[in-house]
């Protein structure tokens, strides 16, 4: 609970009902990515870095560069960059209400991101 980080942005909201990334590790295993073209995985580690994947090797509902390294997911073709549902969710998300619960904000990121894909949400 100590002093919140100089947010920087100018608002007027307390840094208690901000979201700011402080530092992002992402370790990559060099034996695993041999072989691998950079671009792909760069883009897989941009949404790593931007979100919070709950599982990376499960197939997602819509296609996503999360499932580029998916063992669970050999049904559809691994994509090759980010696609357009990831560009969705990171809008939608990045968009979002912080000030709202849990499920509200999954809600709001749900509605957002079916009105960009072209989608009638719930």
């Amino acid at each position: 609970y100590g002093p919140s980080p100089f947010t920087g942005t100018g608002s007027h909201i307390p840094p208690r009902n901000c979201s700011q990334i402080m530092n992002a590790l992402i370790v990559a295993d060099v034996g695993v990515l041999a072989g691998r073209e950079i671009g792909p995985i760069s883009d897989y580690i941009a949404i790593l870095s931007l979100s919070e994947a709950r599982s990376l090797d499960a197939c997602n509902s819509l296609p996503s560069i999360l499932d580029l390294m998916a063992s669970g997911c050999p049904s559809r073709p691994k994509p090759r960059t980010l696609t357009d549902s990831d560009l969705a969710f990171l809008k939608a998300l990045y968009a979002s209400d912080i000030t709202t619960s849990g499920g509200q904000g999954r809600y709001g990121v749900e509605h957002a991101m079916a009105k960009d894909l072209g989608g009638v949400s719930r």
